[in-house]
């Protein structure tokens, strides 16, 4: 009997190949650093290319924020949907050709507003809104993917190592696209993004396929049957739940910690340059911590099981949210600490609910499934950032 092929620990199903993962894991990692790159340059750009005051933009950037997780909100549960319909790769495909124009159409906003005489700032929340449906219809089907790609005994390895390669993404775009704009100017970044994203439908063109079952071409997955499933399973449930706490838990502690900073800069002999620096410097540490601690939770999520790694990361993330609680100064140490064992639990949180949704999906409506996780993950940082700046505001930070 031939020994199963295996990469990085994940066995290999015999219809697919090795150079299928690692085109997968490659094109996360693209899909992670396009995502990123609007978020990146939005304020230089609205600033530099657009015209926008100091004054408005705050309201500006915060408006389109939330314009942007609107449209994540409704539009990826859909591409969810219509993958389980018209499958995964094309979706992918088709979301990245998307994206490689409307990144140099949302740069060239103030062109396209002059021409056709429309309000420029009009233009930019257009293009801004619609660049943010395709990017919901890139990132998230690489998941989809890995899970349609694995065996239920080592998903969690998969899961992990896709979610590794999106914080990879992300932080290399954090750290490379804000140095372009001074070299090689703004628009020409955008350029560069939709470069990049043609490589990357070109990788999945050729690199990826679709596995899925036998009735892709007769049952339609939708909604009600989405809903049915929720309801009559637990599990789901309980991974919606642990989906919607830990993204919009994430954000809300660098919304937290942002403020204040800033708020506490003063007392502190800081100024605002130097606290909201200090308050970066906590957010990246995070991240790296987060990231770099998901293989390690793909391994026990496929040893230990599911739900003892979920139920772990919630513990781990809870207590270090509820020890922010005793601390004063956001510039101390202890802080630092904190930060640090919620990045530790919200490493698992980034997989272990994908993992179990996966599981117990069927597999007619994993895209649907899936993109409901995310969708309710969206819903949870617009509620926990509303919620959460009322509480800062009449309460305090900690």
């Amino acid at each position: 009997m031939a020994k199963e092929s295996k990469i990085l620990g994940i066995d290999i199903p015999p219809d697919l190949e090795k150079r299928i993962f690692i085109s997968l894991f490659f094109i996360a990692l693209l899909c992670s650093s396009i995502m990123s790159l609007p978020v990146v340059l939005q304020p230089i750009y609205l600033e530099n290319v657009i015209g926008i005051s100091s004054a408005s933009m705050g309201k500006i950037n915060s408006f389109m924020l939330v314009m942007v997780q609107i449209a994540t909100m409704i539009f990826i549960g859909i591409f969810g949907i219509l993958s389980d319909r018209y499958g995964r790769r094309r979706m992918l495909i088709t979301g990245l050709y998307a994206v490689a124009i409307l990144l140099p159409a949302f740069g060239y906003s103030k062109e396209v507003g002059l021409f056709l005489e429309m309000d420029i700032l009009l233009c930019v929340f257009i293009f801004r809104f619609l660049l943010a449906i395709a990017i919901a219809c890139t990132w998230p089907l690489t998941i989809t993917l890995i899970a349609d790609y694995t065996y239920v005994k080592n998903r969690g390895k998969g899961m992990s190592i896709v979610g590794f390669m999106i914080g990879i993404g992300t932080v290399v775009a954090y750290a490379l696209f804000p140095q372009l704009p001074k070299n090689i100017g703004v628009i020409n970044v955008f350029l560069l993004g939709s470069l990049i994203s043609l490589f990357a439908a070109t990788v999945a063109k050729i690199g990826l396929v679709d596995r899925m079952p036998e009735t892709k071409g007769n049952h339609k997955s939708n909604i009600k049957d989405i809903f049915q499933t929720l309801k009559k399973n637990p599990g789901l449930q309980i991974s919606y739940a642990s989906n919607f706490i830990s993204i919009g838990g994430s954000v809300l502690l660098g919304l937290v910690i942002m403020i204040w900073v800033l708020k506490a800069a003063e007392e502190a002999s800081f100024s605002a340059a130097q606290a909201t620096a200090k308050g970066g410097i906590i957010m990246v540490f995070f991240s790296l911590v987060s990231i770099l601690v998901i293989p390690l939770w793909g391994i026990l999520i496929d040893k230990w099981g599911r739900m003892t790694v979920l139920a772990l990361s919630l513990l781990l993330t809870g207590t270090g949210f509820s020890l922010i609680c005793l601390i004063s100064d956001p510039f101390a140490y202890p802080l630092m600490l904190c930060v640090s064992l919620y990045g530790l639990g919200y490493g698992g949180l980034a997989i272990a609910p994908q993992t179990i949704a996966s599981d117990l999906s069927p597999k007619e409506l994993l895209g649907g499934i899936l993109g409901g996780l995310h969708t309710v993950g969206t819903i949870g940082i617009i509620l926990f950032v509303q919620i959460g700046g009322l509480i800062f505001d009449h309460v305090g930070p900690s």
